[in-house]
């Protein structure tokens, strides 16, 4: 029995990370998660296993109350407690490093020698780790280092965060975001005609950023919107995260028209929905991801070191762009994604680094199993 570590299914990078891990391991063993990170139906759906035991309680206090209830009812009810763990899979996708404090790392630290007595082999897929300045963040993160078996940084940046603490750093490797290979949903939700251009925002480039860029966000989008339109490529909305809603509808206000604005519960959907585009521009690192893997081209706002390094792996960092870029040069970005020889060799590179991904991601995942003792 695997536990899956995981932020939550309401979030799209989350949902397609739950996604890649199931189309990988299950039928090779049983998964299961808290049930807050998705709702009854979903995990049903899904095939999940409910992990039973309470994170506002402190061990060993949680134990004892899990352990009981009976076994028979928590079988039949799906249930399953620690004890019956044979490893966890980490996929917090960001949420090691400076940004978020302490707390975060010194509970994964804690589980992570408690789960390690216990005879359980732990694994951190890849994500976005560091900065370790604060010393109470490094120090717990090297706690964690001890008790893992595996730690796998998504980027450049995050391996060279990690490593630099010099503590195991055998147990550290790089190995690049793992949803790529996800295939979308092609519905009816939303076709986008040819040429169609699609604008994914973030409502943290307003309150998020500095106080340069935060004001200078939604001119920003609405000057894509109009380069996007005066090359008669209709442009629309697609709402990654619900939380974004509002920065589409105060774009439609800006633009004075009516904009069509898209969004779904399913990653796999909204998947879908970018494979059909023919120009993305980003503000969402799973959306872009979403693109780039599908070889759609693409420009990344630059505004986190995890945009700039998966532009860097795609070959695309010279389409990486800020809201303080001078617009004409934004405007001829646009204008080499597209058509002709510029958008033309964007798409071989895009595509070059797709299959490289392909074979560094099976290669992550054979080393997974191997820990994990699935690889019979």
């Amino acid at each position: 029995m695997i536990h899956l570590k995981i932020g939550n299914y309401t979030n799209k990078g989350d949902g397609l990370m739950l996604h890649a891990i199931i189309n990988r391991l299950q039928g090779k063993d049983d998964l299961t998660l808290l049930p807050k990170v998705a709702e009854y139906k979903k995990r049903a759906s899904l095939g999940l296993y409910q992990s039973f035991w309470f994170e506002s309680l402190a061990n060993p206090t949680n134990q004892v109350l899990t352990n009981t209830f009976p076994a028979k009812l928590r079988k039949k009810y799906g249930l399953v407690i620690e004890d019956e763990i044979d490893a966890v899979i980490d996929a917090s996708g960001f949420a090691y490093g400076d940004q978020w404090g302490a707390r975060k790392v010194e509970q994964m630290a804690s589980d992570c020698a408690r789960w390690k007595k216990q005879g359980k082999k732990i694994v951190l897929l890849p994500q976005s780790l560091g900065s370790f300045h604060d010393e109470k963040v490094a120090d717990s993160f090297r706690k964690l280092l001890d008790n893992v078996d595996r730690v796998f940084a998504r980027d450049r940046s995050s391996y060279e965060f990690a490593t630099s603490l010099n503590y195991h750093t055998k147990k550290i490797s790089q190995a690049p975001d793992f949803t790529g290979a996800l295939k979308g949903e092609i519905t009816d939700l939303y076709c986008p005609q040819p040429r169609q251009a699609c604008i994914i925002p973030n409502h943290r480039m307003i309150d998020s950023t500095d106080d340069k860029i935060g004001p200078r966000y939604l001119p920003f989008l609405k000057e894509c919107f109009d380069s996007f339109t005066e090359l008669g490529m209709n442009p629309f909305v697609l709402v990654h995260e619900r939380v974004d809603y509002p920065v589409a509808e105060e774009l439609q206000k800006l633009v004075e028209k009516p904009i069509d604005i898209v969004y779904d519960n399913s990653p796999l959907v909204l998947r879908g929905v970018i494979s059909q585009c023919h120009i993305v521009i980003s503000s969402r690192f799973h959306g872009l991801i979403s693109t780039l893997s599908q070889t759609v081209p693409c420009l990344g706002t630059r505004w986190s070191h995890k945009f700039e390094r998966v532009m860097e792996e795609y070959k695309c960092q010279d389409f990486l762009v800020s809201p303080l870029d001078d617009p004409k040069e934004i405007r001829t970005k646009i204008e080499q994604l597209d058509k002709g020889d510029s958008r033309q060799q964007v798409i071989n590179n895009i595509t070059s680094t797709v299959e490289d991904h392909k074979q560094l991601n099976n290669n992550m995942w054979t080393e997974v199993e191997e820990i994990l003792g699935l690889s019979n």
